[in-house]
């Protein structure tokens, strides 16, 4: 008897906490970005860099990185994008470009390893906007400098990563072939 009740209490437990974390889980928002190569999904740290992933997750709802370009591709290092100047011909602006806004740091512990998305920022701890980067290969110098507020989460991400910063640069990392750099399209999905 004592056997079967606690069978069935564990049984309970394992059902109310399961769907607790399907329901956690379900409402978590992940940004994906379409490019030619294939998508970058990115699922946000909310806890760490509260100000930051809601930022980055208003700017994608709203469309606003669609057509831009991963502007500065340094292969070993990083991609970056999300600069609304460089959906213009003129590559002299890009990467002076943003909201307008400035976001206050939220530096954590997260460590800038393989797969990271980070926020870009002037010398000012506090000047970045809506330009991000994703680590291509560990940075461990930039940790605690930076923001870091995501990561890709699949292995097509990851693929694209590397194609991405695989593309030929000029002398000043802008890529040479802009169409294989650009976010033709944003989603934001839900984890399920």
């Amino acid at each position: 008897m004592h056997l079967k009740l606690l069978t069935t209490a564990t049984i309970l437990v394992f059902c109310f906490t399961s769907t607790t974390l399907a329901f956690a889980q379900s409402d978590d928002k992940i940004v994906v970005f379409h490019t030619e190569f294939g998508h970058l999904a990115i699922e946000l740290f909310s806890d760490d860099a509260p100000n930051t992933a809601e930022n980055f997750l208003k700017l994608a709802e709203s469309d606003f990185y669609d057509k831009t370009i991963f502007h500065r591709i340094i292969n070993g290092f990083m991609i970056q994008g999300g600069d609304p100047n460089s959906k213009e011909s003129d590559q002299s602006k890009w990467g002076q470009g943003g909201t307008g806004d400035n976001l206050k740091a939220e530096f954590n512990n997260i460590k800038h390893d393989r797969g990271i998305v980070s926020m870009a920022r002037s010398a000012h701890p506090d000047s970045a906007g809506s330009q991000f980067f994703i680590v291509h290969e560990k940075s461990t110098h930039l940790d605690e400098q930076y923001t870091v507020f995501g990561r890709i989460i699949t292995q097509e991400s990851y693929d694209t990563l590397d194609k991405i910063a695989n593309l030929e640069v000029t002398a000043n990392n802008i890529p040479l072939e802009l169409e294989k750099a650009k976010i033709t399209k944003t989603e934001v999905v839900k984890r399920s």
